[in-house]
């Protein structure tokens, strides 16, 4: 317990040290208190100790997780993914992860992976002669339909209309 007192600021350091000082000078050594005594300032002191260990350190901790999950989506955006799938995979609950998600990117989850699979498909629009179905396919949506709608919504033209540009 003493090693894990001194990674700890000089702050909180006092107010954990202060307790324990405090258990050792009400306990005589030689007669044993029953557990209700020291009831109270255990409760106190193991808050203080949770709250410092996992304060302290969730934001490195998010920040790394996030960053993970992001390359992650990075590298797999084309195969089927899901919050759900994310979730289980990286051990985080499906609900923190949509708003930690939103908070640091500014952009759902959901989103962020129809934006690199339109971005992707304007590549294949503009550089191949694959018809807007096939492209629709290797971008990872499979129904063609919805992927002109999705297009459309983030492009503001249809996927025709894009390839006929170019």
């Amino acid at each position: 317990m003493i090693i894990a007192i001194l990674y700890f600021r000089k702050k909180v350091f006092r107010s954990i040290f202060l307790p324990i000082q405090y258990f050792f000078r009400i306990s005589p050594k030689t007669q044993y208190l029953p557990i209700n005594f020291y009831h109270p300032e255990l409760v106190n002191l193991l808050n203080l100790l949770m709250s410092e260990t996992i304060y302290e350190d969730s934001s490195k901790y998010r920040k790394y997780n996030l960053d993970t999950i992001k390359q992650y989506i990075d590298s797999n955006y084309l195969s089927n993914i899901s919050l759900d799938r994310l979730s289980s995979q990286f051990y985080i609950n499906k609900f923190y992860l949509t708003r930690a998600f939103k908070e640091r990117y500014g952009t759902t989850i959901n989103n962020y992976i129809l934006e690199k699979r339109i971005t992707r498909s304007k590549e294949l629009l503009r550089f191949s002669d694959e018809s807007i179905e096939d492209v629709a396919s290797a971008c990872g949506i499979k129904d063609p339909n919805y992927f002109s709608r999705v297009f459309k919504k983030i492009e503001g033209i249809t996927p025709k209309e894009y390839k006929k540009m170019w």
